[in-house]
This record gives structure tokens, sequence and C-alpha cells, in this order.
């Protein structure tokens, strides 16, 4: 009976630490796809033409999303990447005329980034640089 107990119990254990193992491994990789869709939307950002950009910051966010979803202890930094996607695309669509949906998309950037305590003066400071690096790369002036 006391072996029997004892398996019983050595087999929750190691299932239990496999499931943990597999989630971690899962979350690492998460990270791993969420920070190359991140840089690639960042760069498409700055030298692609506006639907393109749009394309790529939409499936960062995407991603963002379903880490943030499947993994509550997301870090600081990741939520920050997150943000800042949301103020890109905002930038991006106000950029071609579309200030409603740029509006939107800059409320939930601020909806983000204030927690992490961004003001919105700081946020506007940031996206000014951002949108000189755009007009740099399109070839216009700062």
């Amino acid at each position: 009976m006391l072996l029997f107990l004892g398996v019983l119990l050595g087999m929750s254990f190691g299932i239990l630490r496999q499931r943990a193992y597999l989630r971690m491994e899962t979350a690492v990789g998460m990270q791993g796809q969420e920070e190359m869709l991140d840089t690639f939307a960042k760069m498409q950002f700055i030298h692609a033409e506006p639907q393109t950009a749009r394309q790529a910051l939409l499936a960062a966010i995407d991603v963002h999303k379903r880490v943030q979803d499947g993994y509550p202890d997301w870090s600081w930094t990741e939520k920050a990447k997150w943000g800042w996607c949301y103020a890109d695309l905002a930038l991006l669509e106000d950029s071609i005329g579309e200030a409603d949906i740029a509006r939107n998309y800059m409320l939930r950037a601020e909806e983000i980034l204030k927690p992490l305590g961004y003001s919105r003066e700081s946020i506007q400071e940031v996206l000014n640089r951002h949108a000189q690096g755009r007009a740099q790369s399109a070839g216009g002036q700062p």
C-alpha cells in the first residue's frame, strides 16, 4: 500500500513538474516571437509603406496580447513595447488622415503606458522622435 501511494504521488508530482516546464518553455518561445515581431514592426514603421507598417504593427500587437493573456506576470518592458506599438500605429494612422482611428489607438496606448509611469507629454515627445525617424527614412526633413 505504501509503495502504491509513493508511486501515485511521484507520478503526480512528475506530471505537474512536466506541465510547469512546458508552460515555461512556451513562455520563452512566445517572448522570442514577441521580440522578433516587435523589432520587425518598428523597422517597418520607419522604412516601409504605411500599409505594410500597419500590418506589421497589428501583428506585433496581436502577439503582445496573446503573451499578456497567457502570462500575467508579464514584465514592464513587454508592456511598454505593447503600448508603443499602439502609439506608433496611432502616429501612422494620423499621418494618412485617419484621425478617428488614430485617436482610438492613442487612447489605447495611453491606457497601457500611463500605469507604467509615462505621462501624456513624454508619450508625445517619444512619438515626435519616431515621426522624425520615419521622415528621415523617407527622405524628408525632420
